[in-house]
């Protein structure tokens, strides 16, 4: 038996479901979600800029050596410290004038304090010529 026409017309549709976005008060993102969105945001960033880098320095600022394995693993390092630049986006953190890479042994001595490492030129930052100084022991 078919449906007669009467019975089609007035059939109702189905119900829509609400999405979050059509509803009159959408439900707020979740802390932990928000974290993770934050965390995936500034992972990019860090990616593309050490990528930039990459390609711009490759041998070690403070010691000119090649790349390589163990102590020879390049590490990128921001010359104006992430503290320093507390509370700013990862685009203004970490940009290829501020970071450079560095071979391991390198970059703990940096953080260590027994090898500062200064643009030449400031407004330049990292894209120009580093001055790397070791820093005299007492002892």
């Amino acid at each position: 038996m078919s449906p007669s026409v009467t019975s089609l017309c007035h059939k109702r549709p189905p119900p829509v479901p609400l999405s979050p976005i059509s509803m009159p008060f959408p439900k707020p993102q979740s802390r932990a979600s928000a974290r993770r969105a934050k965390a995936r945001h500034k992972a990019s960033v860090i990616a593309s800029v050490r990528r930039q880098i990459a390609q711009r320095d490759t041998t070690c600022r403070v010691c000119g050596k090649a790349f390589g394995w163990g102590e020879q693993t390049p590490e990128m390092h921001e010359l104006t410290s992430r503290a320093a630049l507390r509370g700013k986006p990862p685009e203004e953190i970490f940009t290829p004038e501020n970071c450079v890479l560095l071979h391991r042994s390198c970059h703990r001595d940096v953080t260590e304090h027994r090898v500062t490492l200064a643009p030449v030129h400031l407004d330049r930052g990292a894209t120009g010529d580093l001055v790397s100084e070791r820093r005299q022991t007492h002892g």
